[in-house]
């Protein structure tokens, strides 16, 4: 796609201080005045020749517009904390791709060599350093930009939600700013925290435009239902949210979904489930969005009943999948343990005995323990364990108010609580850099929630650990998780070999793995 931009030189900010940030800031990037501003021109506006997306077809609007002036305390809080690529970051390259469907536009190779509108490229090279798209980002990039529906299946922590928002907010770029009511994208996640990450990473990539992401959820402390219909009413381009504050939202008539030409459903196995399925066939096909919108389907697990439902809200789509479905990444080292439950708490404190001296040795970086347990008690009363054992730890669970989820998790990322004790609400879509190990003190039932829990670390190329306490008791997942470190080519215990009726041995399968150079402090 042609450029946007008329290659006019940035008059907007003219005056001495404005020219004097610029300079400063492009000499700290080594780069230029000149060349920033050539690269997120002050005037954007579409190209004559630029193509339509097939399903969007409609008279281009060719609106220029100016980007607002640079924040640097906004570019600090926007782009500070990022996840770096690991040493295993280039073996990307070698997981398998396959796709299935009718005419399944190229890959690419670079961002720089997509259609991406200018303003996103620079955003990922001068801010976010994107320095090259992961193999759900050069497939489904491409595919979303086309116009086309997409169903993808990617392992956790490989750059999901920046493969669907930036063609989508590409596309919203190129647009121009229009004046219809409600929002022209919606994406829908299962959870408050899951949706108010999406809402930040969408916050990055529309940094300095016009278009406004806004983030609609409900629970304790959420902002109240009157708060959040004035946002979306003061203008929302962009709209992420649960599906149950939407539909409270749709009921009132706060917002309409008259002009939502593009939907996302994240984690969208856990979003077509009984929980959420008839909520999101209202949202869709009950409610006012267009028939003909474009629709995208992400997530690391895709089971086969799921894929049925799913053809019901996609048309002449594309099915993705990188790596093996279900699957996680071979950059983590996976160890189950023989555990009675008797004994967890002891061995529990011995892991994070040695945790701790890991951490020690690899001063001043991050080292971060994420444990999760089956009940919101079990996550207080281990919480309150830990800390009579002199560990940092902290926890989060469902009956916390928004409030306090976000004050545990801000204590979690910033290492002054290390350890993070979590039901399942932290099991699917939280980016937090520097996980080092992940340790399921209560395994699931669900092989799919195994996936996405030990997928909190091994992200973006780096090294992790996921530690696994296993009894008895979890005979309902025995099964297939022998299937998956099996496929993942981690060493099965002798334990669960015959369908785990070992006894108890306190033993541990080993597998080879290593710890990453990623930054984490105690």
């Amino acid at each position: 796609m042609p450029s946007a931009r008329n290659g006019v030189r940035n008059n907007h900010y003219d005056e001495d201080d404005e020219v004097a940030y610029e300079s400063e800031y492009a000499k700290s990037r080594s780069s230029t005045v000149e060349r920033l501003a050539d690269e997120f021109g002050s005037r954007l506006s579409l190209a004559d020749d630029v193509p339509q997306n097939s399903r969007n077809a409609r008279p281009v609007q060719k609106r220029p517009w100016t980007p607002g002036p640079r924040d640097s305390r906004t570019e600090q809080r926007l782009f500070s904390e990022r996840i770096t690529e690991g040493i295993n970051f280039e073996k990307y390259d070698e997981i398998p791709v396959s796709t299935a469907g009718y005419e399944v536009p190229a890959p690419i190779g670079t961002f720089e060599e997509s259609t991406l509108h200018q303003g996103v490229k620079w955003i990922l090279k001068e801010l976010a350093k994107y320095n090259k798209p992961t193999p759900v980002q050069r497939y489904a990039i491409p595919i979303s930009s086309a116009g086309r529906d997409l169903m993808a299946c990617a392992q956790t922590g490989s750059g999901k939600t920046a493969a669907y928002l930036l063609p989508i907010i590409s596309n919203l770029f190129y647009d121009g700013p229009g004046g219809e009511r409600g929002p022209s994208a919606l994406i829908l996640a299962p959870t408050r925290e899951l949706a108010m990450q999406i809402h930040h990473e969408a916050k990055k990539l529309t940094y300095r435009s016009f278009v406004k992401a806004v983030c609609v959820y409900g629970g304790q402390g959420a902002p109240t239902v009157s708060d959040q219909a004035y946002q979306m009413q003061d203008g929302c381009d962009l709209l992420i949210a649960t599906t149950g504050r939407l539909m409270d939202h749709l009921e009132r008539g706060n917002v309409t979904l008259t002009n939502c030409r593009y939907l996302v459903l994240d984690e969208a196995d856990r979003m077509l489930d009984m929980g959420f399925e008839i909520d999101v066939r209202t949202i869709v096909q009950d409610a006012d969005m267009p028939e003909e919108h474009q629709t995208a389907l992400f997530s690391a697990t895709f089971p086969k009943e799921i894929q049925m439902m799913a053809t019901d809200f996609l048309n002449d789509y594309i099915f993705l999948t990188i790596g093996q479905i279900g699957s996680t990444t071979s950059d983590i080292k996976q160890i189950v343990m023989n555990v009675p439950r008797h004994a967890k708490r002891r061995e529990l404190v011995r892991l994070l005995q040695a945790d701790k001296q890991e951490a020690i040795r690899n001063q001043p970086l991050r080292y971060l323990v994420l444990i999760f347990v089956a009940t919101k008690r079990e996550a207080a009363a281990i919480s309150y364990h830990l800390e009579s054992e002199g560990f940092r730890a902290g926890t989060i669970h469902g009956d916390l108010t928004q409030s306090q989820r976000e004050q545990a998790l801000a204590a979690f990322k910033s290492a002054k609580k290390p350890i993070l004790v979590a039901t399942d609400v932290a099991q699917r879509g939280l980016d937090i850099p520097n996980v080092m190990h992940v340790i399921q003190y209560d395994l699931p039932n669900q092989i799919d929630d195994h996936v996405h829990r030990i997928g909190r670390t091994g992200r973006a190329g780096n090294l992790g650990k996921a530690t696994a306490f296993w009894n008895p008791d979890n005979f309902a997942i025995t099964r297939d998780l022998v299937k998956k470190l099996q496929e993942n080519k981690q060493i099965v215990p002798e334990f669960l070999r015959g369908g785990g009726g070992g006894g108890f041995g306190g033993g541990a399968s080993q597998s080879g793995g290593g710890s990453s150079s990623r930054s984490f402090g105690w």
